[in-house]
């Protein structure tokens, strides 16, 4: 088991008694609340205070007793707006009743705490009190020393006390933490050690502690990959404050919502800023008193330098970073997939950017960006499929069954095998098969083989029948996100259409655009296909297919003995040639070059003669398996490793350099 509160370590602590029949092997535990009495008077007037009413009036659900405790203390006034945490969620808790000092709300300031019935209650819900009380398994406690909503020191009380009881505790803290950071970067270490525990490796036996400055958060992104990039993932909106003109909040109404980003465009720069600071402030606050972190933004091209300098000054002078730099997101992905030459297809909501990347460098007049993206795909769902709303097309978009086929596999499908087949007719009609359809499709021994076990299936009279592969089934459901089933044909298979054309001519007209005529290529050799969009099973594949068939250039010999004159579309004039009408001795200079001395023969008079996908290098196993699209995260950390650590020089801007020089100096860095 494993859970950051303290409901798991009581199940741990009741199981021998309550349920001794289940198999536990181990509990971890992060940000424990052994003493509920600590917490209420740590977090009273401070952010976390909504959890006081949550609190109390869950135990008064519990205990009805404590109804009467209440009403005798609170004050008439201040009792329906403390009973409304009865009837919202945690969230509004928070943002309700912030900084609120409880303690005014009542008769005798908190008085009511120590009343006899409300203590009799905290003392049955405290930990370590009761003797008999004891857990049997092991247990692996993680905290912080800055915890601001549990205090560490009712942990360590609980810690000694069940030490004594022979309890075996790996108790892991961390020195600069907080509470909700060290649910995030002490989760991995947890995991580990309960996988241990499930894999059958004996823990030892007694108490331990360990302290650290920090959680490990490079261990989470190697448990976790590419989840940890979902888990911090936040929407890109803040909300504009009615009571103060011209300011925002985290938390508000749909009404005051702000999306500062549209189709990668800033669209409300002040808006934007903000929500930097907050997501900046956020996840620095555990360590900006001790260490004030620079500051890396991944970005799109569609930023303008007014904007990116207006960043920079809002950076140094409002969140008062002490380094800043910014990197495009292709940049980033070329970093991760370490390709100095590459073709960046980066698939978003509202858009597709195509960015070529010469020596690890962003070719910027060859960057085109396509108002094409993943809610085109969408759209095109709701004009095959009308009868369902904009978001049931993007819940099919994501589903499973929602898939690209291949040319081959098209062939092979339901629909290839019955193509005179209406929308409700099965694939046999008692019992006639079209024999010439399935012979047709080169899988013939498959395909009888896959009759013949259902044919089994149902002369056994109830086994298990096997379900067929997306593609051989004419209809497929999947379930929306009120719950509904939805039951859908071939249109499952298309929507695609549009967004692949548009994409795999841009992709030409951005490598016609790259100058270096030599690395065309090297590019084209290191195709990344990423962003949310190529998450679509199939779609990346399709991709490649249509390129190859659009743009490889076939040829017969290895060597360009007789170099092209004619360059045609796309493909590419030899750089020493230019592409013009040889002469004799140009001739014979081509010919000796590819016979004596091969190193140095520059290929074909035109490109592409192979076109492939970048691979992903070995050394990120752990990234298998989570998908490619959020590739760009990965590179962004190993930027930020590489820039701020002084192993490249002059890649970001410093305080020194800002005082200096102002914002403008950040284009001598990027």
């Amino acid at each position: 088991m494993n859970k950051f509160t303290d409901y798991f370590c009581r199940a741990a602590q009741l199981q021998p008694s309550y349920a001794p029949e289940l198999t536990i092997v181990g509990t971890a535990l992060g940000g424990l609340v052994p003493n509920v009495s600590s917490v209420l008077l740590q977090i009273n007037g401070g952010p976390f205070a909504g959890l006081i009413p949550a609190g109390i009036n869950g135990m008064v659900a519990q205990y009805s007793e404590l109804q009467d405790v209440i009403n005798q203390y609170i004050l008439p006034d201040k009792k329906a707006k403390f009973d409304d945490s009865k009837s919202q969620c945690l969230l509004s808790d928070f943002a309700e009743y912030v900084d609120t000092n409880f303690w005014t709300w009542f008769n005798n300031g908190n008085e009511f705490f120590y009343d006899a019935r409300t203590q009799k209650v905290i003392n049955e819900n405290t930990m370590g009190v009761d003797p008999t009380q004891i857990p049997i398994t092991p247990l692996y406690f993680y905290q912080s020393d800055e915890d601001e909503v549990a205090p560490i020191v009712a942990t360590n009380t609980l810690y000694n006390q069940w030490c004594s009881k022979g309890v075996s505790i790996n108790f892991q803290k961390s020195l600069v933490s907080e509470h909700i950071s060290e649910s995030i970067e002490g989760s991995a270490a947890a995991y580990s050690w309960l996988l241990d525990r499930l894999n059958g490796k004996p823990v030892a036996k007694g108490c331990s502690t360990a302290t650290s400055l920090f959680s490990n958060a490079l261990q989470n992104l190697q448990v976790f990959g590419s989840i940890i990039a979902a888990t911090i993932e936040l929407p890109t909106v803040v909300y504009k404050d009615p009571e103060n003109e011209g300011k925002f909040k985290s938390t508000g109404v749909e009404k005051d919502a702000v999306r500062p980003i549209v189709a990668s465009k800033i669209v409300d720069l002040a808006a934007l800023n903000y929500f930097i600071k907050l997501i900046y402030k956020s996840a620095t606050k555990p360590v900006a008193s001790y260490i004030p972190p620079a500051l890396l933004l991944v970005t799109p091209s569609q930023w303008t330098r007014g904007q990116i300098e207006s960043i920079t000054q809002y950076a140094f002078e409002t969140i008062q970073v002490t380094g800043f730099t910014l990197i495009p997101t292709c940049q980033v992905v070329a970093y991760a997939h370490n390709t100095p030459f590459s073709l960046i297809i980066d698939i978003g909501k509202e858009r597709t950017e195509i960015s070529p990347i010469s020596d690890f460098q962003v070719v910027e007049n060859a960057v085109i960006t396509i108002p094409y993206g993943g809610d085109s795909i969408t759209s095109e769902i709701t004009k095959l499929l009308p009868d369902l709303s904009w978001e049931q097309a993007e819940d099919l978009k994501k589903s499973p069954i929602y898939e690209v086929l291949s040319e081959d596999d098209t062939k092979n499908s339901w629909f290839g095998l019955n193509p005179d087949a209406s929308e409700d007719n099965n694939l046999e009609d008692d019992g006639v098969v079209d024999v010439a359809a399935i012979v047709a499709s080169g899988r013939t021994r498959e395909i009888l083989a896959e009759r013949e076990r259902a044919k089994q299936n149902e002369e056994s009279g109830g086994a298990k029948k096997v379900e067929p592969p997306n593609m051989d089934r004419e209809f497929n459901s999947f379930v929306d996100r009120n719950g509904k089933t939805i039951e859908v044909g071939k249109q499952r298979f298309h929507g695609t259409e549009t967004l692949v054309d548009k994409l795999t001519f841009s992709v030409g007209e951005a490598i016609k655009r790259i100058d270096q005529i030599i690395r065309r290529q090297d590019i084209w050799d290191n195709l990344i296909i990423t962003g949310r969009g190529s998450r679509i099973k199939g779609l990346k594949e399709a991709i490649f297919v249509n390129l190859q068939a659009r743009f490889l250039i076939l040829r017969p010999t290895t060597y360009s003995e007789l170099p092209s004159t004619v360059n045609t579309g796309y493909n590419t004039p030899n750089a020493n040639n230019g592409g013009g009408t040889p002469g004799f001795n140009n001739f014979n200079s081509h010919l000796n070059s590819a016979v004596n001395n091969p190193a140095l023969h520059q290929g074909h008079g035109q490109a592409p003669t192979s076109i492939k996908l970048a691979k992903m290098p070995e050394y990120f196993p752990e990234w298998k398996g989570h998908g490619w699209e959020d590739v760009a995260f990965l590179g962004a950390e190993i930027a930020a490793k590489q820039y701020f650590t002084g192993s490249i020089d002059n890649v970001y801007m410093s305080r020194n350099d800002y005082n200096s020089f102002g914002p403008a100096y950040i284009w001598e860095v990027i």
